[in-house]
């Protein structure tokens, strides 16, 4: 198996030493990995030659980066910790490693050579088994990205009809969605807006707008669980600046609604004080971790 040229930058990742030094081992190792076939994908080989590059500055670390486990000549277990990779060793090649790597006062020279050694007694393992996946109860299912089991839930479409204060000529505002909080009516005494925690809950505040004033509005729980919290909601535009500041998680503008987003729609109706608002199914995520 050979290594994508994506993978490279995991063994060009390696710490300590000089910026030419680290070439010099990149290019050597990189060298030797093209000519053979080998068991490790781009990133172990990386971490191998990290740990290798430890074991020859700092000899007391080899402890930190290896264990080799079991007694029988030809049958101990060599262990790359931490990522738990093994190979096939006996005691009496490990420690002829370690006395090698004694006789080996440049640090280029030991990591490159190290690696050329230890490369092959991983490739007599078994190949190497992904980890599986933890198992998720249905309807949950596992999400690799976010590590956790979630569930996807859809809300099905719903219609608002927000009376206003005085009649408008043209549809402004916006659908603020707030997740796992509620925005709660007025404000404090100092003008700041209240809110509550309200895990697994998906609120939606729709304020309708006449340049600067605000000439109606609604608010409304559209989603509540209690199998967890609400991680996100998919297709909508997440809030940034301001509007994250008061701890609006998505925003659709009513302007948008039919024209530029299709999730929404809406219109004045014939008294024109009165806003119809449809919003399309959405498709949110859950996860007892969020």
């Amino acid at each position: 198996m050979g290594i994508a040229s994506s993978e490279c930058t995991n063994l060009y990742s390696i710490g300590g030493g000089s910026s030419m030094n680290n070439k010099k081992i990149f290019y050597a190792v990189f060298l030797l990995i093209s000519q053979s076939v080998l068991a490790l994908d781009g990133e172990q080989l990386g971490m191998l030659t990290s740990a290798v590059t430890e074991m020859c500055e700092t000899p007391t670390k080899t402890g930190e980066k290896f264990s080799v486990e079991g007694t029988a000549e030809g049958g101990a277990i060599l262990k790359l910790l931490k990522i738990g990779i093994e190979g096939k060793i006996s005691k009496s090649e490990w420690n002829g490693i370690e006395q090698y790597r004694e006789g080996l006062p440049d640090r280029v020279e030991c990591v490159v050579k190290l690696v050329s050694i230890l490369t092959p007694t991983f490739e007599k393992s078994s190949p190497i088994k992904p980890k599986p996946k933890p198992k998720c109860s249905v309807p949950w299912e596992w999400d690799t990205s976010m590590r956790t089991c979630v569930k996807k839930v859809t809300i099905s479409r719903k219609n608002y009809a927000v009376p206003l204060d005085r009649p408008i000529t043209k549809v402004d505002g916006r659908i603020d969605f707030y997740l796992n909080t509620q925005r709660l009516e007025g404000t404090d005494g100092k003008g700041s807006a209240m809110y509550k925690a309200s895990r697994g809950a998906i609120q939606v505040v729709v304020p309708i707008m006449q340049g600067n004033t605000m000439v109606g509005d609604m608010r409304e729980v559209i989603y509540s669980t209690s199998e967890g919290g609400i991680c996100n909601i998919s297709g909508l535009t997440e809030t940034t600046g301001w509007m994250k500041t008061m701890r609006v998680s998505y925003i659709i503008l009513l302007p948008d609604c039919g024209q530029v987003d299709n999730t929404c729609h809406a219109r004045l109706d014939s008294s024109r004080k009165r806003v119809q608002i449809g919003m399309e199914p959405l498709t949110v995520t859950i996860s007892k971790s969020c």
